[in-house]
C-alpha cells in the first residue's frame, strides 16, 4: 500500500502529554503483537483455489475436475480420476481510494489543548490538532504483486465412490501477515486513509482444507470438507517503573492456542448424462481473537470513595480488546451445468449473507456509525451491510482429445451501503472475466495435465459525499476554556480528523494468473 498526503503539513509525531496515558498504549501494542493471523481463504475465495477454478471465473459447483473443488463443492471429488497437483498464483492489484481534499476548517486547532476535554466522559478517544497527526492524510493506493504456492491430492483408497482430499496454500514470500483498520476516524491515529472492506487488502495467510466425498448411487454424490483456522489469545502483564520513562518497562506474557474450523457442505446430482446440479453451504467464518493485559504504575494512585472513607490505592489498569480477522460470509450457492459434443457449461448463483459482517475490531458496520453518547442522531440501520446474490459462471470446450479451452465471468454486486456518515468502508460492484486452457500428456505412462488460467478484475468507480450532519464533530460546539470556561468560537462547525471526509472516490482493477501441473494416481 502507497500514500499520497493529503491536507496541511504533517510528519510531525504528537508529544506525549500525559505520561498514564502513553504507558497504556505501549501495553495494548504489546498485547495484540501477541497474537497469531488464522488460516483463511483470503483472496483465493474470490479466484478459485485452483487453476481450473480460476480459468472459470470460480463457477465448479455442478461440475469440476481439480483440488480447489474442496471449497467449490466436496461433493465433486467423486466426479473425477484420483490426481494430485501443485498450484502457482500471482496477483496484481491496482486499486485506489481518491480523498477528495478537506476543506480548512475542518481542520483541528492547537486550541483544542486549551478545551475542557474532559467534559465528554463517552468520547475516550481525544483527537489531536491536524497538523500534529503522525501519518499525512493520503490517498490509498492498493498495487504490487502478490503469489501463493499450493499443493493437492484427492485419494480413494480403494473405496468405490469415496474421495478423500487435502489442499494447503501458502504465501509464496513465506510472509503471513495480517492487520486491522478503523472505518472511522480513529484512524487518524494510524494510517490516516480509507480502506477496502471486501476486496484487494487482504491478509497474507495459509489455507488448508481437508474432505471426503461419497458417491453412493451413480447420480448422486455427497461432499463436506473444513477450512481450517488458528488463532492465539494473549494476556499481558505489565510494570512500568516510572510513568514518565516510555523505553522501559516490564512485561510478563500468557498464551493460549485455539484452533477452528468452517465447514462446508456440498451435494451434486447427475440425473441425465448431459445435466448436473449443485448445492453448496459454507459456514460464515472470521477469527476472534480475544485479549487482556494488566498493567501496574509505581507510584501512581488514585483515591477510591466507595464506602464512604477517602484511601489512596495504588493505579492498576486491566484492559481488553477484541479482534475479527478476515471475516467471511454464511454462504448458499446453486448450479446448473450441461455437457454436449465436447461443450460443458454451467453457472451458480450464491446468497452472500453480508449483513452479519464484523470489522476488524469485532463491530457490526451499523453500531460504528452510531456513537456511545448518542450524538450525533444516527439510524444506524441505514449503514448496515446487505446481503447479496452473485453470479458465476464458467465453459470449457474439449478439442483434438487433449486440449481444453476454458472462459467465465462473475458479479459480485457491492454489500456496502452509501458512506455517508462516520463509517468509511471502501467497496463498489466487481465484475470478472476469466480464460484459461488445459492439455493432457503422458510421460512414461503417467498422464499429467498442465494447466493456465487468468483473470481480469473490475472494481466500478463509486463517489461518496459525507454529510457533516452524520459526521462526529471531535471539537463539539459548547467547548470551553480549560480554567476559565469562556466558549471557545474556534470550535463552532465541524472540525474532524476523519480521514474520509468530505468524501473520497474509489475504483481500480486486478490481474490473476495461475498455473497447475498435476498427475492423475
Amino acid at each position: 500500500m502507497r500514500t499520497r498526503e493529503h491536507g496541511p503539513a504533517a510528519g510531525i509525531d504528537a508529544q506525549v502529554r500525559h505520561p498514564g496515558l502513553s504507558a497504556r498504549f505501549v501495553f495494548l501494542v504489546l498485547a495484540v503483537v501477541g497474537t497469531v493471523p488464522p488460516a483463511q481463504a483470503g483472496p483465493l475465495r474470490f479466484f478459485g483455489l485452483d487453476t481450473g477454478a480460476v480459468a472459470t471465473a470460480n463457477s465448479e459447483v455442478a461440475y469440476g475436475s481439480g483440488v480447489g473443488v474442496l471449497f467449490s463443492n466436496p461433493a465433486l471429488m467423486s466426479r473425477f480420476e484420483e490426481l494430485a497437483s501443485v498450484q502457482l498464483f500471482v496477483y496484481r492489484p491496482e486499486l485506489t481510494v481518491n480523498l477528495m481534499d478537506r476543506p480548512k476548517a475542518a481542520d483541528i486547532t492547537y486550541i483544542y489543548y486549551n478545551s475542557n476535554v474532559t467534559k465528554y466522559p463517552d468520547n475516550p478517544n481525544r483527537p489531536l490538532p491536524t497538523i500534529e497527526l503522525r501519518t499525512p492524510r493520503a490517498d490509498n493506493e492498493v498495487d504490487g504483486a502478490d503469489a501463493y504456492v499450493g499443493a493437492g491430492i484427492t485419494y480413494s483408497f480403494g473405496i468405490e465412490g469415496m474421495r478423500l482430499g487435502g489442499l494447503v496454500h501458502m504465501p509464496a514470500a513465506g510472509m503471513v501477515s495480517a492487520e486491522t483498520y478503523y472505518p472511522d476516524e480513529r484512524e487518524q491515529s494510524f494510517t490516516n486513509t480509507v480502506h477496502f472492506a471486501r476486496f484487494g487488502e487482504w491478509s497474507k495467510l495459509a489455507n488448508v482444507l481437508v474432505g471426503a466425498s461419497y458417491a453412493p448411487v451413480k447420480w448422486a454424490s455427497f461432499g463436506a470438507s473444513l477450512q481450517g483456522t488458528a488463532s492465539t489469545a494473549t494476556t499481558i502483564d505489565v510494570y512500568i517503573p516510572e510513568a514518565t520513562v516510555q523505553d522501559y518497562f516490564l512485561v510478563k506474557n500468557r498464551t493460549i492456542m485455539a484452533a477452528a474450523a468452517r465447514p462446508i457442505l456440498g451435494i451434486q446430482v447427475e440425473p441425465l448424462d448431459f445435466l448436473a446440479a449443485g448445492l453448496v453451504l459454507k459456514w460464515r467464518s472470521y477469527l476472534s481473537v480475544n485479549g487482556n493485559g494488566n498493567m501496574n504504575l509505581w507510584n501512581f494512585h488514585e483515591t477510591e470513595d466507595a464506602t464512604g472513607e477517602k484511601r489512596t490505592v495504588p493505579k492498576r489498569v486491566s484492559q481488553q480488546f477484541r479482534l475479527a480477522l478476515d471475516y467471511e460470509p454464511m454462504e448458499l450457492t446453486g448450479g446448473v451445468g450441461f455437457r454436449f459434443k465436447g461443450w460443458q457449461l454451467q453457472g451458480a448463483a450464491t446468497w452472500n449473507r453480508w449483513s452479519d459482517y464484523r470489522d476488524g475490531y469485532g463491530a457490526i458496520p451499523q453500531d460504528t456509525a452510531v456513537y456511545p453518547d448518542g450524538t450525533p442522531a444516527v439510524d444506524g440501520k441505514h449503514f448496515a451491510f446487505s446481503d447479496t446474490l452473485s453470479l458465476n459462471a464458467g465453459v470449457i470446450y474439449r478439442y483434438l482429445d487433449h486440449f481444453e479451452a476454458k472462459a467465465g465471468f462473475a458479479y459480485l454486486p457491492s454489500p456496502v451501503p452509501a458512506q455517508t456518515g462516520r463509517t468509511n468502508f471502501a467497496d463498489a460492484d466487481l465484475f470478472c472475466a476469466a480464460l484459461g486452457h488445459r492439455f493432457d500428456f503422458s510421460v512414461n505412462r503417467l498422464a499429467f495435465f498442465a494447466e493456465i488460467g487468468a483473470q481480469l478484475w473490475w472494481l466500478s468507480e463509486r463517489t461518496t459525499y459525507k454529510d457533516p450532519l452524520l459526521v462526529k464533530d471531535e471539537f463539539p460546539d459548547d467547548s470551553v476554556t480549560l480554567l476559565d470556561g469562556v466558549e471557545l468560537a474556534s470550535a463552532k462547525g465541524l472540525q474532524t480528523n476523519n480521514p474520509g471526509y468530505p468524501g473520497f472516490i474509489q475504483k481500480g482493477w486486478m490481474l490473476v494468473t495461475a498455473a497447475s501441473l498435476g498427475f492423475k494416481l
